[in-house]
C-alpha cells in the first residue's frame, strides 16, 4: 500500500504546473522532479521519464511513467517487493506455493532478474489450461515455471540486449530491445515488458504482459509464415521477426509461434 502511495500526490497537478522541485507523496515521502527546457521531458527521481501527460479523471489527473517508482530507504528482498504490488500478487502467491520464497530471498554475488507476470496474464495462462487455481499443477511443475521467469544475476533495463539470457531452469529467453526516445522490450516474440526497474535488495524485477512459454528448440522452420500475412512474401525475406504470423484457418489466421527457429525466418 506505501509503495502505491508513493505514486500519488494529494493535489491535482497538470503538465505545465509541475515545476523543479521535490513534492510530498500520499506516504508522506518526496519525488524529485526534473523539467527540462522547454518541457522537452520530464523526470522523477532522476531516472523515470514521464511518457504520457494529462490523461484526466473525475477526480484528477494520471501521468504515465516508464518504470515504478522506489521510494527512499532500506529496500525489501524480491518477495517482499513484490508483495507491495497488487498487479502481480498471483506471481508471488505462485511463488509461496512453489516454495521458492527463500530462494527469491536470499542475497547472491550476482543478484537476481525476475520477469513477474501479472495478475490478468496468470488468469490467461490458468484459462488455457482449463484450471481454476495454481495449485491444481505439481508444486515441481510451477517451481519449473517460475524458475524460466529468473536469471542469475542483476539486469536493469539499460543493460538489457537483443539475444538470449539463460535462466535458473536452464533454459533460455529470446529478448528483443528497440530503443528510442522509449525501449521497448520482448521476449520471446510475444510477452512484452511493461514495468521495469522495480528495485529490491537482493535484485530486480520487471513486469510482463503475459506467462513465458519456453521455448521449443527442437522446431522446424514452417513455410506457412508469411510477413504482414501477404502470401507473396516468405517471412525469410524480412528481417522483422515481432510480424511472425502464422496462416492457421482453425485459429482465426493469426497465430503467433512460440517456436524459436521458425520465427527466425524472419530476422
Amino acid at each position: 500500500a506505501d509503495m502505491l502511495k508513493y505514486h500519488v500526490l494529494g493535489k491535482e497537478v497538470f503538465k505545465y504546473d509541475l515545476r523543479e522541485e521535490s513534492v510530498k507523496t500520499l506516504s508522506g515521502q518526496d519525488i524529485e522532479v526534473y523539467v527540462a527546457p522547454l518541457f522537452s521531458y520530464v523526470s522523477l527521481n532522476e531516472d523515470t521519464l514521464v511518457t504520457k501527460f494529462d490523461v484526466k479523471a473525475y477526480n484528477g489527473v494520471i501521468h504515465v511513467i516508464d518504470a515504478v517508482l522506489a521510494p527512499p530507504g532500506p529496500l525489501g528482498n524480491i518477495v517482499e517487493v513484490a508483495s507491495s504490488y497488487q498487479d502481480i500478487s498471483k506471481f508471488v502467491q505462485a511463488v509461496g506455493y512453489a516454495e521458492l520464497t527463500e530462494a527469491l530471498s536470499s542475497n547472491t554475488e550476482d543478484g537476481l532478474t525476475v520477469f513477474a507476470p501479472t495478475n490478468d496474464a496468470c488468469d490467461e495462462l490458468l484459462k488455457k489450461l482449463g484450471l481454476d487455481s495454481i495449485d491444481e499443477l505439481p508444486k515441481e511443475d510451477v517451481a519449473d515455471m517460475l524458475e524460466y521467469h529468473v536469471l542469475g544475476q542483476e539486469v536493469f533495463k539499460d543493460d538489457l540486449e537483443d539475444g538470449s539470457v539463460e535462466t535458473l531452469n536452464g533454459k533460455t529467453i529470446d529478448v528483443d530491445v528497440q530503443r528510442s526516445f522509449r525501449t521497448k522490450v520482448i521476449l520471446n516474440g510475444i510477452t512484452r515488458v511493461t514495468g521495469f526497474d522495480v528495485e529490491a535488495s537482493n535484485g530486480v524485477i520487471h513486469v510482463i504482459s503475459s506467462v513465458l512459454q519456453e521455448l521449443n528448440e527442437e522446431c522446424q522452420d514452417d513455410l506457412s509464415y508469411r510477413y504482414k500475412e501477404k502470401n507473396q512474401f516468405p517471412c525469410s525475406k524480412y528481417k522483422i521477426r515481432f510480424m511472425c504470423k502464422k496462416k492457421d484457418n482453425k485459429n482465426g489466421g493469426r497465430v503467433r509461434d512460440y517456436c524459436k527457429k521458425t520465427c527466425k525466418t524472419c530476422e
